[in-house]
């Protein structure tokens, strides 16, 4: 990653999917703890189309 031309945004910019969150929270009980630079937002699925559509590749497992 160190080599990366993204990595300064990579570093910032964290989404946590609002639905996501719910799921998990009716499975535990309780919100998941998320990362001090994540940001919720409502539709982490449309940020990450919004993404590709902007030129940046998804990679999927």
């Amino acid at each position: 990653m160190s080599n990366n031309k993204r990595r300064t945004f990579l570093k910032g910019s964290i989404a946590a999917g609002a639905v996501g969150i719910a799921a998990v929270t009716r499975m535990r009980g309780a919100p998941p703890e998320l990362h001090a630079r994540a940001t919720p937002v409502d539709a982490g699925v449309v940020r990450i189309l919004d993404l590709t559509a902007a030129g940046y590749t998804l990679i999927s497992p």
